[in-house]
């Protein structure tokens, strides 16, 4: 049992080893995530190796410790187990390394959250991505096998231990040197901590000054001051709101396009917005809250910084905008081809709307995007004595979506999205081509929209 315990144990230690440095490898691209103009420092360019090593292994570290408790299993069965979780690792890391080479973040609770709720109708992957994506791992398990050959060279030898040094040494020499600039308030090597998923470095400033090992006076110049603002309880609004009440009130309908570009609402891919609003007011210097979808929405109806959504969506409070317009007896048509439960304006904007739908029954977001703009005619026509607030919230843009061939405008376009084939070096006009033939189907949309509309009583923003 003994001797079956420490076979287990030494192999596991010079597989660990072994490990850490394939994770570096296989994880490289945490390594180019964060592109400069000016050259790296020396200290720079050691502080980015010695992290991938020593972070990366440390990430594995877990898995390491929990299998030592399994050591007495059949040696068979416990590097099998052992080999599982490395490739378990090794996916979420593949995983994480495809988002954030997309998105610039890594793997969140959000992103889980819109993935679970939003499922297929949020993130849409094509058969080619998933094939190459497989075809990844695959290339990872052939390599992870051969770093168990490795390790089973390692086990009778002290390689294992020069490896565990040089990885705890790379470690400890990062995040000594990230606490030493992050007292002297310098950024050299804390602008790459979001290089790598789960990782926050050392910090211990009031250790290094109260020992004096770096000169205050310099921290106090390089230091940025920072207004922390702390609330208890959330105070909104600031004051009652006052509201004159119209004989007539109008209609007030808010059109949205999810993943909408400025620099692609033109006459040539949206010929009837852009004529349209050519008779309207435009606010040309008006920014968004956000550059996504969650932050442009909750800035546009409470009209605050979107730094405020985690307050809001804990309190689950409406907007005031929502709550005076329901107030004042406005029939509520919310329509969103994406669901409203993600990101989750269900609890947050239209938390107060009676019977909401919060996902529509189409397949596609071609089909979605029709039979919101179907529905809303259909419920604007309603005779009531009543006004209406009306949200459509088309999502075929985010999803590059259009009925083929009527709406394939813009040619040449890239006829199937391949997520994975997306980096800093890849041709754009292909997706851009099929972004804009997205926008000019969503247009046509719109265009019904407007023709059914009465516009003299409407407020269309």
């Amino acid at each position: 049992m003994l001797r079956k315990l420490s076979s287990n144990s030494a192999w596991l230690m010079a597989f660990f080893a072994c490990f850490a440095l394939y994770l570096s490898i296989a994880c490289y691209p945490f390594l180019l995530s964060n592109s400069q103009a000016e050259p790296l420092t020396f200290l720079q360019k050691y502080y980015l190796i010695a992290t991938q090593l020593g972070w990366l292994g440390l990430i594995a570290m877990p898995m390491m410790l929990g299998c030592l408790l399994l050591s007495f299993l059949p040696t068979r069965m416990f590097k099998v187990v052992v080999i599982a979780i490395a490739i378990a690792i090794l996916i979420m890391l593949k995983v994480d390394i495809l988002v954030f080479q997309q998105y610039k973040l890594h793997i969140n609770g959000l992103l889980i959250r819109m993935f679970f709720e939003g499922g297929r109708d949020v993130f849409e992957i094509s058969w080619m991505s998933w094939l190459i994506f497989v075809s990844d791992i695959a290339l990872l398990i052939i390599g992870l096998a051969c770093t168990v050959w490795l390790s089973h060279k390692l086990v009778q030898s002290r390689g294992k231990f020069i490896l565990l040094s040089i990885w705890f040494a790379l470690l400890l020499s990062s995040q000594m040197i990230h606490a030493y600039k992050n007292a002297l308030y310098d950024d050299e090597v804390s602008q790459f901590s979001n290089n790598w998923p789960l990782y926050y470095p050392l910090t211990a400033r009031q250790f290094i000054y109260r020992h004096g090992l770096v000169d205050q006076s310099i921290a106090s110049q390089n230091r940025v001051e920072l207004k922390n603002i702390e609330s208890s309880s959330l105070n909104y609004p600031l004051a009652p709101i006052k509201v004159e009440r119209k004989d007539k009130q109008p209609n007030v309908l808010f059109i949205l396009v999810d993943a909408w570009r400025y620099s692609d609402a033109t006459p040539d891919i949206m010929p009837n917005v852009s004529k349209f609003t050519e008779k309207t007011v435009n606010f040309s210097q008006h920014m968004s809250g956000g550059n996504s979808t969650q932050a442009g929405i909750f800035s546009l109806f409470y009209s605050l910084p979107a730094t405020y959504w985690n307050s809001f969506y804990a309190s689950q409070k409406s907007p005031v905008f929502m709550d005076t317009l329901q107030n004042q007896g406005y029939r509520m048509g919310i329509f969103g081809s994406a669901p409203l439960t993600s990101p989750p304006l269900s609890r947050t904007v239209f938390k107060k709307v009676k019977d909401l739908t919060l996902k529509q029954t189409g397949e596609t977001q071609i089909e979605r995007d029709q039979q919101i703009t179907d529905e809303f005619i259909q419920f604007q026509k309603q005779d009531s004595d009543k006004p209406y607030f009306s949200f459509l919230f088309y999502d075929s843009a985010h999803g590059t979506s259009f009925p083929e061939p009527e709406f394939a405008k813009f040619k040449p376009y890239w006829e199937r999205v391949d997520h994975i084939l997306l980096d800093n070096d890849f041709d754009a006009s292909l997706y851009h081509n099929r972004y804009k033939n997205s926008l000019y189907f969503i247009d046509s949309l719109i265009e019904k929209v407007l023709k059914n509309v009465d516009l003299e009583n409407t407020i269309l923003v």
